[in-house]
């Protein structure tokens, strides 16, 4: 998460970083379960409060909200250079990521039957097209 956040604060094209970051997620998706149990992990030891670590549930909410601001600011970016679509972009990236930690229960759960979105589906609510 932090180098996601060190390479969304970077003076690249905001359309490629999150290209970049979607093609990663896609591919971790298809390839296997590791990334869906982190990700389903992360969210259960936030919501039980993760008592036994607290320094790292600290650190956990930290680098989450730091990750969120970063990923807003980068669709802020994206919309001002017009590749992204317009919109409030803290809810943009909250859905982004909302639909991320969703597909990482799907897959959990329908194992052979679930299907990844391509990311192209993933990315429609925030890339314009070329006109």
């Amino acid at each position: 998460m932090k180098r996601n956040i060190t390479i969304f604060e970077s003076d690249h094209s905001p359309k490629k970083l999150m290209a970049q970051f979607v093609d990663e997620v896609y591919t971790d998706m298809i390839n296997g379960e590791e990334l869906a149990h982190l990700l389903i992990l992360i969210n259960q030891s936030l919501l039980a409060g993760a008592t036994t670590a607290a320094e790292h549930y600290e650190e956990i909410l930290q680098v989450n909200a730091r990750l969120l601001d970063s990923t807003t600011q980068l669709i802020r970016k994206g919309q001002q250079h017009g590749e992204f679509h317009s919109g409030d972009a803290q809810e943009m990236a909250a859905l982004f990521y909302a639909s991320i930690q969703g597909l990482a229960q799907m897959k959990v759960l329908l194992k052979s039957k679930f299907t990844m979105p391509s990311p192209s589906i993933l990315t429609a609510f925030l890339f314009k097209e070329r006109e």
